[in-house]
């Protein structure tokens, strides 16, 4: 993992074997983000591959297709080594590997970073049922783990004073991203699903759009681990869904749907029911009277009985969902077909060891998510 010291923000990362390999591409990627800056020191353990890939040369191109390789100018790397018997920490060595020493090389930002992401990610405990599979969706969760600190998450020791006081408030708070200048404001998890690639995130114009969390089910090779639960599966920027909630895969549990249902769909449905008896009293007395305003007061009515229609079918089809059924599961593999069965034999039960394809497919035929979902399969 490669962060940056005085912003926090995490520039890049890499897992796998420990090894030389995985020391350069966090390395070659670290290079390209920083574009290449010049005398950045670098702090790290006492792990040798990292000393030797920073010391490596790094391309640069002349002509299409010719590299030549250079020195990298201003370099500084130093190693603080931990000395420990048995499990004991003793003393801490610092040695300055390549330039002069840096002025602070302890790693004490990116282990305090490891102990809060083991206790975001039930895949770095011990023992767990949420256990990656497949590089692909460790990759996945990892890189939405980071994107927190990074984008979402203000941070204490960034923050900077207020001249004066505004709202109650005496400092300016900053995620890692904007002590970095690359955003101007703290990010949200919609705003993330919503932004469109190639696009500066600084401005505030590709903010509004209609969410398309399924966007990135290429992105995550078809297991996406963001849902979106929707009263309108084919609805679009100009007919917005009247009810909508993401859900989080990796939290995902037998307590969820109920809890979506009850918790936060049954107050929108008993609104709308009101907001429906309202507007036919008022079109009812514009009737008698026979004042202006009819036809906008008609149109009223019209629009809450179909929000309130829309939301008594979700509530409708959540419902059957989570009671006792049988599905009929278009796949290849006979045990994606056994366990969809199995986890809606006793209503929805989701089970996170069966993996993404299997706990979305009773959601997909339910009718609950965009129709995007329909790119999750075998």
């Amino acid at each position: 993992m490669s962060q940056d010291r005085d912003s926090r923000f995490v520039v890049a990362w890499a897992s796998g074997p420990r090894d030389e390999p995985l020391a350069a591409n966090v390395v070659a990627t670290t290079r390209r983000r920083t574009q290449g800056q010049v005398g950045i020191p670098y702090g790290s353990d006492g792990w040798e591959p990292s000393a030797e890939t920073y010391r490596d040369p790094e391309p640069s191109g002349i002509w299409p297709g010719w590299d030549y390789l250079r020195p990298t100018q201003g370099l500084r790397l130093t190693q603080a080594v931990k000395r420990r018997t048995r499990r004991r920490l003793e003393r801490v060595a610092v040695c300055a590997i390549i330039g002069e020493q840096v002025a602070f090389p302890h790693t004490v930002h990116r282990e305090r970073l490891n102990g809060s992401l083991r206790d975001h990610l039930s895949c770095l405990t011990r023992k767990p049922h949420a256990f990656a599979k497949e590089s692909e969706t460790w990759d996945a969760l990892f890189s939405l783990a980071l994107f927190e600190p990074n984008w979402l998450r203000f941070h204490i020791a960034l923050r900077i004073p207020l001249p004066e006081p505004r709202d109650a408030r005496r400092y300016h708070q900053r995620t890692p991203a904007m002590a970095l200048g690359l955003t101007d404001h703290q990010w949200s998890w919609q705003e993330f699903l919503l932004y469109r690639l190639g696009h500066d995130p600084r401005d505030r114009r590709w903010r509004s759009g209609w969410p398309t969390p399924f966007s990135h089910v290429r992105l995550f090779r078809r297991r996406p681990v963001i849902w979106l639960i929707t009263s309108n599966p084919r609805g679009g920027p100009r007919r917005p869904p009247a009810f909508a909630c993401f859900l989080a895969w990796e939290r995902l549990d037998h307590d969820t749907l109920p809890k979506v249902w009850h918790v936060y769909l049954q107050p929108v449905l008993e609104g709308a029911q009101r907001e429906v008896q309202q507007a036919e009293k008022r079109l009812a007395t514009l009737r008698a009277q026979g004042g202006p305003g009819l036809t906008q007061a008609d149109q009223e009515y019209q629009q809450a009985a179909a929000r309130q229609q829309e939301l008594a079918d979700l509530a409708d089809r959540l419902k059957r969902l989570l009671q006792s059924h049988r599905l009929e599961v278009q796949s290849r593999s006979r045990w994606v077909v056994e366990k969809v069965n199995e986890i809606v034999a006793q209503g929805y039960r989701p089970c996170r060891d069966y993996g993404v394809r299997v706990n979305l497919e009773p959601l997909k035929q339910a009718g609950i998510l965009p129709v995007e979902a329909a790119w999750v399969k075998d």
